[in-house]
């Protein structure tokens, strides 16, 4: 019941955060302040609902052994995938603009989900490392020796079908002999 409750409050606050946000745009944007280019308020990746990823069904699972639930780590469990859903709702709130969020997003709700049940503790927390290594490669480039021709040979191999940036950072970082 407490998880049904909290998974309710969780999609009422995402809810309440794309209508500001769309509002906001939509205000900004007829007073003329943002321009066309602009990405400041680039659109906000689409993030699965709690429902959708079984929490309580996934962490069933994961605690019971031999037909006994071992409840107290099945609350650390739910814990867990509500605060994993709280996290993807701030980094895909605080970095809208991260090249192909809503693909790195779903690449790790893909690598995370089994039989319909979704990690969400491990989805945040790869999301998370995406965008950290996101970050270190946009501070490697404003550096004086940074090489953007071994940067797009990285990018070319792991950027193909979905963006990894951590596999693209560590590809640099071998390539340079950085670290």
């Amino acid at each position: 019941m407490r998880a049904m409750l909290t998974a309710t409050l969780i999609a009422a606050r995402r809810s309440i955060m794309g209508m500001v946000a769309s509002l906001l745009g939509c205000l900004l944007g007829a007073f003329g302040i943002l321009t066309a280019g602009s990405d400041a308020f680039a659109q906000q990746a689409k993030l699965p609902t709690p429902e959708s990823g079984n929490y309580s069904q996934f962490c069933t699972e994961k605690w019971t052994k031999r037909g006994v639930l071992d409840s107290q780590m099945f609350d650390y469990c739910m814990r867990r995938q509500i605060e994993g859903d709280r996290t993807l709702a701030d980094l895909a709130e605080k970095y809208p603009s991260l090249p192909r969020m809503q693909q790195v997003i779903d690449e790790a709700i893909k690598k995370w989900t089994k039989r319909g049940l979704r990690d969400e503790a491990m989805v945040a927390y790869e999301v998370s490392h995406q965008v950290d290594a996101y970050l270190d490669v946009v501070y490697a480039s404003k550096q004086g020796k940074f090489k953007s021709d071994v940067l797009a040979q990285c990018s070319a191999k792991w950027q193909v079908h979905a963006p990894d940036w951590v596999m693209t950072l560590y590809c640099y970082k071998l390539a340079t002999g950085t670290d």
